[in-house]
């Protein structure tokens, strides 16, 4: 890789090598379909939920490595105008939910549609409720459950073996577990079944 430095009146190319150095804190968590390490990736557990007609639905897990992420945080404070005064009396009521924007991209390694991939992650999408989520950014904000609020898909030009897609996430907490039992908003249904 070429380097250059530039001064008054002159442009000089300097031949560097930059080497990435592993350091003992860094994990390895894979390599992408390049080739490259991944630094940052999204899992959701296999799990399953009771519907409301009582049916047992259950979904494979995923790991998505080709993904960037995005959190957000809003907080929820009333505000009250008073007559005389200017601006507004501000009332901090509580922190709202993080919203999390997974934006990121599947890849077959031959040139086909990857279907395997895309039907686990629209499986997980179709979840009527919370899922569990394993991944190092987000546990800086202590997030490991969300609800999937939307989601799409998008096909790249040129190519047949990527689709690139984007989700959103509203935080939530874990489903509980209480002695063998799952428990959501739901319904309830035993995980020992």
């Amino acid at each position: 890789m070429a380097f250059f430095l530039i001064q008054a009146e002159q442009i000089t190319q300097q031949n560097r090598q930059f080497e990435r150095q592993s350091t003992e804190f860094e994990p390895d968590n894979g390599k992408s379909y390049l080739g490259t390490p991944v630094y940052s990736y999204i899992e959701f557990p296999e799990g399953r939920y009771e519907t409301l007609e009582g049916d047992l639905v259950s979904f494979d897990g995923c790991r998505i490595n080709d993904i960037l992420l995005e959190v957000s945080q809003s907080k929820n404070i009333i505000t009250t105008s008073i007559q005389g005064r200017n601006g507004t009396i501000k009332e901090y009521i509580s922190d709202a939910d993080f919203e999390i924007m997974v934006t990121g991209r599947i890849v077959n390694e031959s040139n086909a549609i990857p279907e395997v991939a895309l039907n686990a992650i629209k499986e997980i999408c179709l979840v009527p409720d919370s899922v569990n989520i394993n991944c190092p950014f987000l546990q800086y904000f202590d997030i490991t459950a969300g609800v999937i609020k939307d989601y799409s898909f998008k096909e790249v030009e040129g190519s047949r073996n990527t689709i690139d897609f984007t989700m959103t996430i509203i935080s939530d907490e874990p489903p509980i577990n209480i002695e063998g039992e799952f428990v959501n908003e739901i319904g309830t249904l035993n995980i020992n079944q």
